[in-house]
C-alpha cells in the first residue's frame, strides 16, 4: 500500500474536512490552510499548530513545513500551505517540488540529524556575528575613548599654552612699566606734589568760594573760581595771586604758589 493510500485510509478514519493533495512526484503531499486576521507571526504560529494537529499520519512519522501563500495585511486573513512527507522519505536531505494553487513551489526536507546540525551552524554563525559585533563594538568604544582623551589633552595642552603666553604677556606688560618709570624718575615725587596741592585746596577752600576748575603744575596750581574774593580762607606757606582779567565774566583765575618757589631765586 502507497504513502496515498495509507493517507486516504486515515483521512476516512479522522474525517478531516480537506483532504490532502498528493503532488505530481507522489512523495510530497499539500494541504493548504487558512488563519484569522492578525499579527503575521501570530499568524504563522496558527498556520503551524493547525499544520501539526492536522497532519494525516502521527506527527512521528512524517516531517512538515509551512508556507505563507500570500503577502501580510492588516486586517485581511491569510493562506498558507502545508508540506507533509514520511521521514523515511527524506534521508538527510529532500530537495524536490510541488504544486500549489497551479503553482510549483521548491520545498527542502531535512532530517533531525540535518535540522540539529544546520541549527548548530545558524548558532555558530550567530555567535560568530555576536562576537564580531562585540569585537567591533569594543574596538570603537576604545578609539572613541582614545579619540576623547586625545582631545582633552590637546585642550589641556592648549590651555596651558594659553595661560603662559598671558603670563608672558603680562611679564612683558610690567617690563615696559618698570622701563618707563625709569625714564621718568620723578614721576612718583610729582603724583605725592600734586595730591599734597589738592588735598591742601580742598582743606583750605573758603566756604563761599565757588572753584570751577583746578589746574596744577610742578611747583604751581592755579584755580578758576567765581567772583573776586580769594578762594582760599588760609593760604599758610602758599601765596595767592589773581589774574588782571577775569578769563571770563564772573569767573577768575587765582595762581597758588608755594612761598618756597617764589621766594627762590
Amino acid at each position: 500500500m502507497s504513502l496515498a493510500d495509507l493517507m486516504r485510509l486515515d483521512d476516512d478514519a479522522r474525517d478531516i474536512p480537506e483532504p490532502i493533495a498528493p503532488t505530481r512526484e507522489s512523495r510530497v503531499f499539500v494541504r493548504t490552510l487558512s488563519t484569522p486576521p492578525g499579527l503575521p507571526w501570530d499568524q504563522a504560529r496558527t498556520a503551524d499548530l493547525e499544520a501539526r494537529h492536522g497532519a494525516p499520519l502521527p506527527i512521528a512519522d512524517v516531517l512538515y513545513l509551512v508556507r505563507r501563500l500570500n503577502a501580510w495585511r492588516p486586517g485581511v486573513p491569510s493562506r498558507f500551505a502545508a508540506f507533509y512527507v514520511l521521514i523515511g522519505d527524506v534521508g538527510e536531505r529532500l530537495e524536490t517540488t510541488a504544486e500549489v494553487d497551479g503553482k510549483t513551489v521548491q520545498v527542502v526536507f531535512l532530517a533531525e540529524e540535518a535540522r540539529r546540525k544546520q541549527a548548530q551552524r545558524l548558532t555558530s554563525i550567530a555567535l560568530g556575528c555576536a562576537v564580531l559585533v562585540s569585537l567591533v563594538t569594543v574596538a570603537g568604544a576604545t578609539a572613541f575613548a582614545r579619540s576623547a582623551s586625545l582631545e582633552a589633552e590637546i585642550g589641556a595642552a592648549e590651555l596651558r599654552h594659553h595661560a603662559k603666553l598671558k603670563a608672558v604677556r603680562e611679564q612683558r606688560r610690567l617690563k615696559e612699566q618698570a622701563r618707563l618709570l625709569q625714564g621718568a624718575p620723578d614721576r612718583g615725587a610729582r603724583l605725592q606734589e600734586a595730591l599734597a596741592d589738592i588735598a591742601w585746596a580742598s582743606a583750605a577752600k573758603a566756604p563761599t568760594s565757588r572753584i570751577e576748575s583746578l589746574h596744577w603744575e610742578p611747583g604751581l596750581m592755579a584755580v578758576e573760581a567765581r567772583g573776586e574774593d580769594a578762594p582760599f580762607v588760609a593760604a599758610g606757606d602758599r601765596q595767592l595771586e589773581r589774574a588782571k582779567e577775569p578769563v571770563r565774566r564772573g569767573v577768575w583765575l587765582w595762581g597758588v604758589t608755594s612761598v618756597k618757589e617764589a621766594n627762590r631765586p
